[in-house]
């Protein structure tokens, strides 16, 4: 009995430490930057990426929903998108940050959906 209570807490120990991957990035990866106004977005995956991108202080004021369909902005697997500022939803000259969401189509019964979708905040 006492075999257990010195090997259980160093077992929990060990497999919370190593069970937790703090290099566990989301397999919705990109890559961003911002220079003259533009914003960069490169897409290292093999997978076509989705995205909607907002002014901040905007985002708790529109009403919007991801999308797979041919009108969807996305990025192709393993190319960039450049966007100017000014053609951000919400962008003005007092803008200090935007957000932007993006997420990936699944399969769901033979149909593409969105997938879960992930959020980067951006300092302009």
């Amino acid at each position: 009995m006492n075999l257990i209570k010195t090997i259980f807490p160093f077992l929990f120990s060990f497999l919370v430490f190593f069970g937790c991957n703090d290099n566990d990035t989301s397999p919705l990866s990109l890559e961003v930057s911002t220079a003259d106004q533009v914003l960069r977005i490169h897409n290292g995956l093999e997978s076509k990426v989705y995205y909607f991108i907002v002014e901040r202080a905007d985002a708790e004021l529109i009403n919007w929903a991801p999308s797979v369909d041919g009108n969807a902005p996305c990025i192709e697997p393993k190319k960039s998108v450049e966007i100017q500022f000014e053609d951000i939803q919400g962008y003005d000259n007092d803008a200090e940050e935007v957000i932007v969401y993006y997420w990936m189509a699944m399969d769901e019964n033979g149909s593409l959906v969105p997938g879960e979708i992930q959020s980067l905040v951006v300092g302009l």
